[in-house]
């Protein structure tokens, strides 16, 4: 880190917490300003001018903020954020190279004279000093349960999309007669007519209700005749014709009863009627597909994809991504049903290629920010995470913001130095006693040796705190 050296970073409209805590930690110099000339979302919120104010800390760095915003001035005075002006960022300088002039350290003749005195301390500490007491101290634990709105500003989204194939069958439910022989008979023409008529074969006869029937064989119908009674004429006789028919169509509907074919289209001089019976038509019921079925299985298909979606939505995702399913979407980018409607089968079948897209965010950006949450939480009460945070649950809401749900450990903040204060010159099970005794320490350990007693000095007392065993923190949970 080069002493006195100002780093400056804009900050754009754009900008995230993550991306400006990341040039903060790269920046050269020691002093960091941050210069804001339009209202960003990260200045527009103390929340994360505390983030940003204590990562720089943590970095070894000062951060100063430059701007003229009227609100963001009064937002960075009341989260402590420094204000940069040339007089200040002098200062800072000044006392860094104060600071390294005083780490400079430069022997002189005179500091040899204390040379023999140093070995000879350094000696009798090594012999006569007393052996240090480890004291490890298991703190007490609690459940933490805790909800927070997260704005979206806040995070980077990603789409994650995801393509797949899916197939159903449904069975049919539609019924359908297929004719499998068709009627046959035999009918009579008259001709009232004078002359003969020549009717070829396949001529149709018809019944009233339209049932058709074509002639097996070419006939001819001769015309009428006088009837005489002893060679005394007393009327006229139709010409008749017999001729076999069989039903253009299979099936039942062409058994007909006697006298029912009655009409001769392309005919109309002549007249017909079956004598007998239309007989030996016969037909099969068939399974078939209706529009209902397809329309089923359509529907079938699209919940099966909403089912499929999230799960290879959450494989595309992959550990590091939370899917916000809130802004899933689907749909059928082909989609496939056969056989058609009417057609014979047993089951209907479909098939279809379904595309799916989603929001999500970056898992460890979201534990990493919620984390600090809880930990701002928990600061205000002396106490401070035993686990890492847990994402229970997460929705989505209208406004555009995250509901967070999270579990985790607490434990108390130790300080150990103060603690072994407090056991000094104690016997050591009076000094473990007033260690037990304190609410917020669940075990007490102290290795002292063949000592009797804890040391008067404190700096010979080590304070170990350790994590809770699996037992405390399944017991705290």
């Amino acid at each position: 880190m080069r002493v006195g050296e100002i780093t400056r970073i804009v900050v754009g409209p754009d900008d995230q917490v993550n991306h400006l805590v990341r040039k903060i930690n790269a920046a050269k110099g020691e002093i960091v300003v941050l210069e804001v000339p339009v209202s960003t979302r990260v200045t527009d919120s103390g929340a994360n001018l505390r983030l940003l104010k204590f990562y720089a800390e943590r970095a070894g760095k000062e951060l100063y903020l430059a701007t003229d915003l009227p609100e963001v001035l009064a937002r960075a005075a009341e989260h402590g954020v420094q204000i940069y002006t040339p007089e200040k960022a002098l200062e800072t300088v000044r006392r860094s190279e104060t600071r390294r002039a005083q780490r400079q350290f430069r022997p002189r003749w005179y500091h040899l004279l204390g040379l023999p005195l140093l070995i000879v301390a350094i000696a009798v500490y090594t012999l006569y000093a007393p052996e240090p007491v480890k004291v490890v101290l298991i703190p007490t634990v609690r459940p933490y349960q805790g909800s927070f709105q997260v704005p979206l500003s806040e995070l980077k989204l990603e789409t994650i999309e995801a393509q797949f194939t899916l197939g159903h069958q449904l069975a049919a439910s539609g019924r359908a007669t297929q004719g499998v022989a068709h009627a046959k008979g035999r009918v009579i023409f008259f001709n009232d007519s004078a002359d003969p008529v020549q009717v070829p074969a396949g001529t149709v006869v018809a019944t009233a209700g339209d049932v058709r029937y074509q002639t097996t064989a070419s006939v001819r119908v001769p015309g009428r005749q006088p009837e005489f009674f002893h060679d005394i004429p007393v009327g006229v006789r139709a010409g008749q014709a017999e001729v076999g028919v069989r039903a253009v169509e299979p099936g039942t509907e062409g058994n007909v009863a006697t006298g029912r074919i009655t009409k001769v289209p392309a005919f109309p001089e002549l007249k017909v009627v079956n004598p007998e019976p239309v007989t030996g038509g016969a037909e099969r019921t068939l399974t078939v597909v209706t529009e209902e079925d397809l329309a089923a299985l359509k529907d079938q298909l699209a919940r099966l994809a909403a089912e499929q979606a999230e799960a290879e939505l959450k494989l595309a995702a992959g550990e590091g991504r939370e899917l916000l399913l809130a802004t899933l979407d689907r749909e059928f980018s082909q989609i496939q049903l056969t056989p058609k409607p009417g057609e014979q089968a047993g089951t209907a079948q479909g098939k279809a290629m379904v595309r799916a897209s989603c929001q999500g965010v970056d898992r460890k950006e979201l534990s990493s920010y919620l984390t600090q949450l809880v930990l701002d939480e928990l600061d205000k009460i002396g106490e401070t995470l035993a686990t890492p945070v847990e994402l229970v649950s997460l929705r989505l809401e209208p406004e555009g913001r995250l509901f967070c749900q999270v579990e985790a450990i607490a434990r108390p903040v130790l300080f150990p130095v103060k603690l072994a204060k407090m056991v000094t010159g104690l016997p050591l099970d009076e000094a473990s006693a007033a260690l037990a005794a304190l609410e917020n320490i669940s075990s007490v350990e102290i290795e002292a040796g063949e000592r009797k007693r804890m040391p008067l000095f404190y700096q010979f007392i080590q304070v170990e705190i350790t994590s809770p065993t699996e037992e405390a923190v399944s017991g705290g949970v």
